[in-house]
């Protein structure tokens, strides 16, 4: 489900990984993961090097998630 879009700011999350430990990734990928499923039918995700964007289909879920990650992002 990796793909490539256009990013939108109303839809995206985009979450910079600023050399954090696989420990704090793994807690915030289980937290969008309980909030929203597996990535396909409520967001889809694209990651690079630096970030990984969280594309939601409804502006809700988008803010919901904004709320979630708040102190991460």
């Amino acid at each position: 489900m990796n793909e490539e879009f256009d990013v939108d700011n109303n839809r995206c999350v985009i979450i910079n990984y600023d050399l954090q430990d696989n420990i704090w990734w793994d807690e915030t990928c289980e937290i969008v993961i309980k909030a929203f499923g597996m990535p396909g039918q409520r967001f889809k995700y694209s990651c690079d090097s630096d970030s990984m964007i969280f594309r939601f289909e409804t502006i809700q879920d988008t803010l919901m998630c904004k709320l979630l990650l708040s102190y991460r992002l």
